[in-house]
């Protein structure tokens, strides 16, 4: 369940905090927000059609579609939302061979990307059925709480030679904006577009995740950081990676 009625002070002031609670799926565990709530899903796409977040649009998702290999044979969209990355990729005509499947979590989420034109999975387990060249995480790791299980199942979705592309908040930034450690996990809270909504995010220093791809058999293959020019951020906003299985698996 969503709960909407926890009201938080800081500095003086109220805001309304929308709880998280754990979800398995298929990946593992996960710290999921309030992704199935009609009303937020509503809201979130009225900023996706008004462009409000122009560094996402215009930046970060360029970013991430760099990372894909040409001619990669067969794309997941794991947690796509409305499917906006998805409509891009399908544009492009050298990426997407093998074709695009797109999953997400909230049924409300996979009805407005079908609607977008999306190939939607509708059921979880049957993403198990097939191997993909590229697995696309965007801006999904930071919500999922046991990564170890779940880069594991992540890994019998990729072929050998395959790729998982991940975007994430710069965990050197994080640790900035909320003055935490660098070097340890830990959640904090962050406003989703600007309506008054949050969920709890999870902290962790690149190197752990680079070492949880590592003992799964997958070496770092490319790396970018991308920084909020607009805003005058020094700081990337974004680190986008995408680590390759080695062909022995």
């Amino acid at each position: 369940m969503v709960v909407h009625d926890r009201t938080r002070l800081i500095g003086g002031l109220a805001f309304t905090v929308v709880l998280c609670y754990n979800r398995e799926t298929m990946l593992g565990r996960l710290v999921e927000p309030q992704w199935i709530d009609k009303k937020f899903v509503e809201k979130y796409t009225i900023m996706e059609a008004s462009s409000e977040d122009v560094f996402e649009f215009k930046v970060n998702m360029p970013s991430v579609i760099r990372l894909i290999p040409d001619n990669t044979e067969g794309i997941l969209d794991y947690a796509c939302g409305t499917g906006y990355l998805t409509e891009a990729i399908n544009k492009i005509p050298q990426l997407c061979r093998g074709g695009v499947d797109s999953y997400d979590i909230s049924p409300v989420m996979r009805g407005i990307a079908h609607s977008n034109g999306a190939n939607v999975i509708e059921d979880e387990r049957q993403l198990f059925q097939k191997k993909y060249g590229a697995v696309i995480l965007k801006l999904v790791l930071q919500f999922i709480d046991d990564i170890d299980t779940s880069l594991a199942k992540i890994t019998g979705l990729i072929k050998p030679g395959g790729s998982v592309i991940i975007s994430i908040p710069n965990p050197d930034r994080t640790a900035q904006i909320y003055n935490g450690p660098y070097n340890k996990s830990w959640r904090y809270i962050n406003e989703v577009g600007d309506f008054g909504l949050y969920c709890t995010m999870i902290h962790r220093p690149f190197e752990d995740i680079h070492d949880n791809f590592a003992k799964k058999g997958f070496y770092m293959s490319a790396i970018q950081k991308v920084t909020d020019e607009a805003r005058g951020d020094i700081l990337p906003k974004r680190l986008n990676a995408r680590f390759t299985l080695s062909e022995q698996k």
